[in-house]
């Protein structure tokens, strides 16, 4: 067995990450402010985002895992002896799953995208018990900046991940950007393999998206985008003035996060040059998860190129987990 190895590549440094606040500032100065949702994945963002998935009313992370352990050996058939790249892989805790089927087929090689290199080392220090002859290699920054550095000449075949129903937790516009550079990178033979969360009832999902009473775990990871700002930037917003809501738009089949202001208040926002201007029940748009029915996914990805391989649901078809590979 050989020991396992770790490197740690840096795209984009703290300062270069988020020292870039044209995004940051045009979806501020937008008619419905919104804070990007990367901005929630800072060190403590990401402590309290894993809170929020232990959570008894929170299913998707719950869900997903069990149905992961459930078809990994299917799936790691295909997809073994490929570069596991994961976007946005916080603690990998689920792609532990995929990385020790594959380990029985192939040494695996882990390359896990994230803005967060703390959390990267944590997930190497994890994984490196569990996993034999586990390679990882982290690269630090946003996905549109990281992807095109693993390319094929260096990693061998790829098979490009995004668990956690990742690409739903952006705008549609977003995320058909966001998919099309995948599959533009991809070479013929290789994967994308993405899980999502499937549509399902308003009541189900204001349940798992919202704290219980006398709980804050939803409410202090989303605050924190807050703290978050005020530290890089220096903005003065001040999280005790704010209250956060999610609800399902039915419509749009996406659950949208809001802070919303408990008073008229003029938000100083330090290195941005600017302010904002927020009267009581006025909002901050903070994120989104959209939900998916099975055709619509399916038909997104392959008009980008690719064909189906497989794909897996749960028993009750609350979340799906589906393989696809470029043509």
């Amino acid at each position: 067995m050989n020991e396992p190895a770790f490197e740690i590549r840096y795209v984009e440094t703290d300062d270069i990450l988020w020292h870039d606040t044209t995004h940051l500032t045009r979806s501020l100065s937008s008619d419905r402010p919104r804070i990007p949702e990367y901005y929630g994945y800072d060190k403590r963002g990401s402590l309290l985002f894993e809170a929020v998935t232990k959570l008894a009313r929170y299913y998707p992370t719950r869900v997903e895992q069990a149905l992961l352990s459930e078809t990994a050996d299917k799936i790691a058939t295909t997809i073994a002896g490929c570069a596991l790249v994961e976007l946005g892989s916080g603690s990998a805790k689920k792609t532990g799953t995929l990385l020790r089927a594959c380990a029985e087929i192939s040494d695996p090689h882990f390359v896990p995208l994230d803005v967060d290199p703390a959390m990267i080392q944590h997930s190497f220090e994890s994984l490196s018990k569990s996993v034999p002859n586990l390679r990882m290699t982290g690269v630090v920054g946003r996905y549109e900046n990281t992807l095109p550095q693993v390319t094929r000449e260096e990693f061998g075949p790829r098979c490009v991940t995004a668990l956690g129903s990742n690409i739903g937790n952006m705008l549609p516009e977003e995320r058909r950007s966001l998919l099309a550079m995948i599959c533009a990178n991809l070479h013929a033979g290789e994967y994308l393999f993405v899980t999502a969360d499937l549509t399902k009832s308003k009541a189900m999902l204001e349940t798992a998206y919202n704290d219980p009473p006398t709980d804050r775990t939803h409410t202090d990871f989303r605050l924190n985008r807050l703290v978050h700002l005020n530290r890089l930037y220096g903005s003065s917003f001040r999280p005790e003035r704010f209250y956060e809501y999610a609800h399902y738009d039915v419509e749009m089949q996406r659950i949208v996060v809001h802070l919303y202001s408990t008073e008229d208040q003029v938000v100083d926002l330090g290195a941005l040059g600017r302010s904002l201007k927020l009267g009581k029940g006025d909002s901050i748009i903070i994120d989104h998860s959209c939900k998916f029915t099975i055709d619509a996914l399916s038909d997104e990805i392959c008009g980008l190129g690719c064909r189906p391989v497989n794909s897996w649901f749960d028993a009750r078809y609350r979340y799906g987990a589906f393989l696809f590979q470029k043509r």
